[in-house]
């Protein structure tokens, strides 16, 4: 949710497996939706409005992580999975600065 325009911008990304041990997983970032549109969110010339949502698919390298401020004065992100939505306070304490989030391998 942005912090003063209060439009949610979601993003789904999968974490892809390297080709062997020696390659790390990847952070593929696969498709984003933008709830409306307001100063510094505006959705990319090649989103399409499906209910009020733009969805678009990000032109953006694999990143290697995911750098995520939290603040008190703001909602918590959300993390959604196959078990549903949750706060991700629910997994990771805020220390209100940054969580860093990088992809793994499943053990």
């Amino acid at each position: 949710m942005h912090s003063i325009e209060k439009v949610r911008w979601e993003e789904d990304y999968v974490v892809v497996n390297g080709l062997s041990p020696a390659f790390p997983p990847l952070l593929v970032p696969v498709k984003a939706r933008i709830h409306g549109s307001a100063a510094g969110m505006e959705p990319p010339d090649d989103a399409v409005l499906r209910n009020g949502w733009y969805e678009y698919t990000p032109d953006t390298p694999n990143p290697t992580e995911l750098r995520l401020t939290r603040s008190e004065f703001t909602a918590d992100y959300d993390w959604c999975d196959s078990r549903g939505c949750h706060p991700l306070s629910k997994w990771f304490a805020s220390d209100r600065g940054v969580t860093v989030l990088k992809p793994c391998r499943a053990p």
